[in-house]
């Protein structure tokens, strides 16, 4: 919901039913924060998948009382296009965590009586809020290292590596992809169809985090300017 939609609900409804509103966005926030780490998890195991397949540790499935060999050409396609779908999802449902969070925020501010100034309302939760929601790595950095909305070049300098870790799962997807063009001519009809699905899969995910950036660029300037 946005702001306005937030107000507009916090204006006509009673202070139970924005409670029970606020009770069931942090019971939502917590099942995101667990999709999330699952997520994470899935890219971690494909790219394990993709490179231990040329170190053999995936030559064949045991199931009991037989083994089944892997085509190892196979998997090699379908992990790059998989890996491009969690990452999509892993977007999308960051996406919605942060539209929450910002939910949150007003709300909150509403039923317990503070007010957010422009910079925690843009950058961080308020102090109370953080105590209550469920812990996020991102939150507390940013509640922590931002002083209104800025930071210092020692802090800027010790959290560069966080920057960096937010671009990491990108590399993968693009090895993959060079990998797989290298390749492309030598593959069969269905093989090529898997490689130009990964590839259109991949500009999908990358304009999909680039319109997401530029969303939440301009709507903190937004509230800056306020």
């Amino acid at each position: 919901m946005t702001k306005a939609q937030i107000e507009t609900f916090i204006n006509s409804n009673s202070e139970s039913s924005i409670q029970d509103f606020f009770d069931k966005l942090m019971y939502k926030l917590e099942s995101i924060k667990s999709e999330n780490i699952k997520t994470q998890l899935w890219l971690l195991v494909l790219i394990i998948i993709y490179y231990g397949i040329d170190l053999e540790l995936f030559s064949e499935i045991n199931l009991g009382t037989f083994s089944l060999k892997t085509d190892q050409q196979v998997i090699k396609l379908i992990v790059p296009l998989m890996f491009n779908y969690f990452l999509l999802q892993l977007a999308a449902i960051n996406t919605q965590r942060g539209l929450i969070i910002k939910n949150i925020r007003q709300i909150g501010a509403y039923l317990y009586k503070f007010k957010n100034d422009v910079f925690e309302e843009s950058m961080y939760s308020h102090s109370f809020l953080l105590v209550i929601m469920p812990f996020s790595v991102a939150e507390e950095v940013q509640s922590k290292y931002l002083d209104k909305g800025k930071t210092g070049f020692l802090t800027g300098l010790l959290t560069l590596p966080l920057i960096a870790i937010i671009f990491l799962p990108l590399i993968f997807p693009v090895l993959a992809i060079i990998d797989m063009i290298s390749d492309l001519w030598s593959l069969n009809i269905f093989n090529k169809l898997i490689c130009f699905l990964t590839i259109w899969l991949f500009i999908v995910t990358v304009y999909y985090y680039i319109k997401l950036i530029i969303k939440s660029t301009t709507d903190v300037r937004k509230d800056f300017s306020k």
